[in-house]
């Protein structure tokens, strides 16, 4: 297993294997709550994740703090793991979808139809562009260790870590919600730009070419 101290011997960024789902369910559902893979559930992260390291072009690092699990970043693509999961879990979705409807919880249905109608509308354009690059899926730091700087030490050791995956792209993408103006203010502080914007998502792209010059 690689792995890259940081400025503090307390923490270290190790690339992750499936015997860390647990803790990066944890992890996903409790900082990301407004995620639909997290109001659905995490019998659906567990399947995510469970197939995630299943594909060989997926990889992924945590951050550890005293040995314990306090973020993560996962880059790949997965697109088929979507399809997958639609097809596998759809009762378990359906279930979750009018559960949160009976109990009137407004905010979670308009997520899954948010999420909808942007895969609808996003589909073919994200084909285009993730064509020969790779994703950033998702970046999560446990609530209690935000605002520390940890998330910016991650992604930019990550890439220090997989440069030699990185290389055999020409970009890296990630997508953020356009209101969240953290997020898009963290990117771009991470030397990703704006590349364009789908029904109140942002994409912005890294040059991997970057890689190799000093920031």
């Amino acid at each position: 297993m690689q792995n890259q101290q940081m400025n503090s011997n307390e923490y270290k960024i190790e690339t992750l294997e499936l015997k860390n789902c647990n803790e990066i369910i944890e992890i996903w559902t409790k900082s990301l709550p407004e995620n639909l893979k997290s109001i659905i559930g995490k019998e659906i992260i567990n399947n995510y994740i469970q197939k995630f390291f299943k594909i060989k072009e997926n990889f992924g690092c945590g951050i550890f703090k005293s040995n314990e699990l306090i973020g993560f970043i996962l880059f790949g693509n997965d697109n088929a793991i979507i399809e997958e999961i639609k097809k596998e879990k759809f009762k378990l979705i359906i279930f979750s979808f009018f559960k949160n409807l009976f109990l009137l919880k407004l905010n979670k249905i308009l997520s899954y139809l948010d999420v909808l109608i942007f895969l609808l509308l996003s589909k073919n354009e994200e084909k285009i562009m993730m064509e020969g690059n790779c994703e950033l899926l998702i970046i999560a730091i446990k609530n209690d260790q935000q605002n520390k700087g940890i998330g910016s030490d991650l992604l930019k050791d990550s890439l220090k870590i997989f440069k030699k995956n990185f290389l055999n792209y020409n970009y890296i993408y990630v997508k953020t919600l356009n209101r969240s103006e953290r997020n898009l203010h963290f990117y771009k502080r991470n030397r990703f730009e704006v590349q364009k914007k789908i029904f109140g998502r942002v994409y912005l792209k890294f040059k991997t070419q970057f890689l190799n010059s000093k920031p």
